[in-house]
């Protein structure tokens, strides 16, 4: 029976995670003076900023100048940013229609609670509801850049990097210190980490570090400053904040613009930054605001020339083609190549700072190692600092994504079978900088280290009207046969919304690994937390076509390692895709991890402080979804269906949405908008309280600093990782036993069997909690609420 018309005339009466490319490197300032202006009185601060851009581009322009960054005192850009009036009547549109889109949010309900030590609660539709007030009394904002950080910090407060939206104001200044990168150092691996410069670092592993340590930073004690810092970060874990801050070196070693947010950030943070050392010296660093080439300052002489110059951006897209250019998370690597590869060699790709590897991928995010050494010999490294390999081969030029999972699968199988074949017996998986990928690429990994466990992967979407008209729609035309003549344009076999889609509800299976047997079945909803969702879905992992351990590579190679032969290395910056392995790894697997970094504190961290959300959804994806809901239904139901669905607050409102599109920073090649949500909660098998992992607590079962030598050289790392896992090597006092770490969970052997220090506290000696509400480490609601940001903005 067809679900979707019956649903809109029965309802509807009643119904009421990408960065743009502008990054800087450290390095790419070049600091020397600035041009100097006569008449600076003159000028209005934007007048000002615009005059600096011009004398800059016309040194640039000259033959023989070397290539630069156009800069401007930080002080100056700020300035002009808060002279940009108040555009009322958009900005309360540009809200209303983010909380139609925000409506996918899976775990609305739950941020409302919080985490102890990780989140303060956060309700962003009742911050958004105060902030359409402000913005309506016309006395809380001065300018429309407060009004757009707080819709920006108000997402990030969520500490979810899938959920996203850039305003175009936010981004048009890149504000940092050159020269002012900070490293966390410790003097063995184990004691309390200090702060440097990381300009101090030695050349080489075997150097020491030449300058003195930073205790106070403007004026307050260091490691408060950084963790201050820090809040402006979409991570839910406080250490993975915290490592946000210092340069990544795996990902520096990806060749990735990487001087962490003690380089560059969004948020104005004063026109210096002063340093404050132990040997009572200091340090000054002029802060500076870059101004990314793709902006053009030539017609602006104040906030409203800047307004009309940058802040009237692209519109939403028009055809039916926005899901396919913009992708999801759930991406299958069922498609096959269909040009013939060329012979024409490719340079080898290697890794900043690694040793030679036994295999990487084209992509650099997939690498294999073999470990020297008479300790050591039996180790094996491999290093996935991301989960979406992309090929560069001209046979995979239709689907770059696809070939690059069918190589990066045949390599590590390789890898594997040649490091059971040269006796190694241990295996350490380096998964730091790793921000996620494709969730077949996770399954992958771990079917290849367990192939005799099937991954469990359980996910709920959030059941709204929206979501629900969708769902409906699809089935109907995958199921029903609504669309065979062709009359709307959606293939029978269309991957994204015809009889293979992920959000047709036959696809997917249920908790037990059984079909639905209808929609409503499937769809529910449940009530859980105070919100409403769908039935548990898990991924029939058997139905894409080269997964190890399904159809043609049914027959998958012995477990290549033991569990306990097997350590994960982790900083927190682990999410999405990368969250999804780390779960089957720990919960099904029986993987002990390493947590690297965080703050100087003798306590577990998490390995995991990315989004744990299962799927991301751009926001071009959802105005897809309503603009597909609508012009299908009008060609299968007629007019008046349609007309309902457009009248409806969460379809109507997202497919007519204007001003998102019109306020969003420039979006990469083939997209519209910058802005996502995570709309799959990931569920943990088991769990009665059917509770997000994002919201619950998962220590590792060892911590360990950085020192001079394993941040400088990874094999030095690689080392500290397995002498504390398999030898004599310690772990930080107190990250050891941690209730909720596998090793506790499980009663296995662990690395506090080595002598370390099982006893968990925090760095007083007193109990480490993991429950509750936090009053400080977190951006808190109270903080996001409209009286408070324009306090947080005006003290910036």
């Amino acid at each position: 029976m067809r679900s979707f018309s019956h649903l809109v005339l029965a309802a509807s009466a009643a119904a009421q995670v990408y960065e743009p490319p502008f990054a800087l490197h450290p390095g790419d300032i070049v600091d020397h003076p600035l041009p100097t202006l006569s008449k600076r009185k003159a000028f209005s601060p934007c007048g000002e900023v615009a005059e600096l851009w011009a004398a800059q581009k016309a040194q640039l322009s000259k033959p023989g100048a070397t290539p630069a960054p156009i800069r401007v005192p930080a002080q100056r850009a700020y300035d002009c940013l808060m002279t940009v009036p108040v555009d009322v009547e958009g900005d309360l549109k540009e809200v209303e229609e983010l909380e139609s889109y925000i409506q996918y949010q899976s775990t609305l309900s739950w941020l409302k609670s919080g985490v102890k030590d990780q989140l303060d609660p956060h309700d962003i539709m009742g911050i958004f509801g105060s902030l359409k007030s402000a913005i309506k009394g016309k006395k809380d904002f001065i300018s429309d850049y407060q009004v757009q950080l707080t819709i920006r910090a108000t997402l990030d407060a969520a500490g979810d990097f899938h959920l996203h939206y850039i305003p175009d104001i936010t981004n048009i200044f890149q504000f940092a210190r050159p020269n002012g990168e900070l490293v966390s150092i410790s003097e063995d691996g184990v004691s309390l980490p200090k702060l440097y410069l990381a300009s101090d670092l030695p050349k080489d592993a075997n150097g020491k570090i030449t300058g003195s340590e930073i205790t106070k930073i403007n004026g307050k004690i260091a490691t408060e400053a950084i963790q201050e810092w820090s809040n402006h970060t979409r991570y839910h874990d406080a250490d993975a904040r915290y490592n946000t801050i210092f340069p990544n070196p795996a990902l520096s070693a990806l060749g990735t613009p990487n001087g962490g947010l003690s380089y560059s950030h969004y948020v104005y943070a004063g026109p210096s930054t002063n340093y404050t050392f132990a040997n009572n010296s200091g340090k000054t660093i002029e802060n500076v605001a870059v101004i990314p080439a793709i902006y053009d300052f030539s017609k602006v002489t104040d906030g409203v020339s800047f307004f009309k110059a940058f802040c009237n951006g692209p519109t939403r897209p028009s055809t039916l083609s926005s899901a396919k250019r913009s992708g999801s998370s759930n991406a299958s690597p069922s498609s096959k190549p269909n040009t013939v590869a060329s012979a024409t060699p490719r340079p080898s790709p290697a890794l900043l700072g690694y040793p030679k590897p036994e295999f990487i991928h084209d992509s650099k995010v997939v690498s294999g190692y073999y470990m020297s050494g008479n300790e050591y010999k039996d180790v094996a490294v491999l290093v996935l600092p991301g989960f979406a390999p992309t090929s560069v081969s001209p046979s995979w030029t239709q689907n770059i994504n696809t070939g690059g999972f069918v190589e990066t699968q045949g390599l590590v199988r390789k890898f594997f079978a040649d490091a059971v074949k040269q006796n190694k017996k241990k295996l350490v998986i380096d998964l730091r900088g790793n921000g996620g990928g494709t969730i077949d690429m996770g399954f992958e990994l771990f079917k290849q280290l367990f192939p005799a466990i099937e991954p469990y992967g359980a996910a709920r979407y959030r059941a709204h009207d929206a979501f629900h008209y969708y769902s409906a729609l699809v089935a109907d035309v995958a199921l029903e046969g609504d669309d065979k003549d062709g009359k709307v344009g959606v293939k029978w076999d269309d991957a994204d919304y015809g009889i293979q889609s992920t959000f047709l509800w036959s696809n997917i299976l249920d908790e037990n690994l059984k079909p639905y047997k209808a929609y409503r079945d499937y769809y529910g909803p449940e009530t859980i937390n105070g919100d409403t969702f769908t039935s548990q879905r898990r991924y029939n992992v058997s139905s894409v076509d080269s997964l190890t351990g399904y159809n043609e590579f049914k027959n998958a190679p012995a477990q290549p390692f033991k569990p306990e032969d097997i350590v994960i290395l982790q900083d927190g910056f682990c999410g999405s895709t990368c969250a999804i392995f780390s779960e089957l790894m720990r919960e099904q697997g029986k993987v002990q991890s390493i947590a690297i970094g965080g703050r100087p504190r003798n306590a577990a961290m998490q390995g995991i402080g990315g989004s744990k959300g299962s799927q991301v959804l751009t926001f071009d994806v959802l105005h897809d979804f309503a603009e597909r809901t609508i012009k299908v239904a009008e060609a299968l139901d007629g007019a008046a269906v349609a007309k309902r669905l457009n009248e409806t607050t969460n379809v109507g409102k997202i497919y007519n949405a204007k001003q998102i599109f019109k306020r969003t920073t420039i979006p990469g090649a083939g997209k519209s908008i910058v802005g996502g949500v995570n709309s799959l909660n990931n569920q943990r098998q088991g769990d009665t309280t059917e509770t997000p992992l994002e919201f619950i607590y998962e220590a590792t079962d060892c911590r360990l600093f950085y020192t001079t030598a394993s941040y400088l050289d990874p094999v030095n790392l690689w080392k500290m990782a397995i002498d504390s896992r398999w030898g004599k090597g310690k772990c930080v006092p107190g990250s050891t036993g941690h209730k909720t770490a596998i090793s506790t969970l499980e009663n296995k052997s662990g690395f506090g069997s080595k002598g370390t220090n099982s006893q968990q506290s925090n760095a007083d000696g007193t109990p480490f909690q993991t429950t509750g509400a936090a009053p400080s480490m977190g951006v808190s609601a109270a903080m996001m609420v409209v009286a408070g940001a324009f306090a947080m903005v005006m003290a910036l």
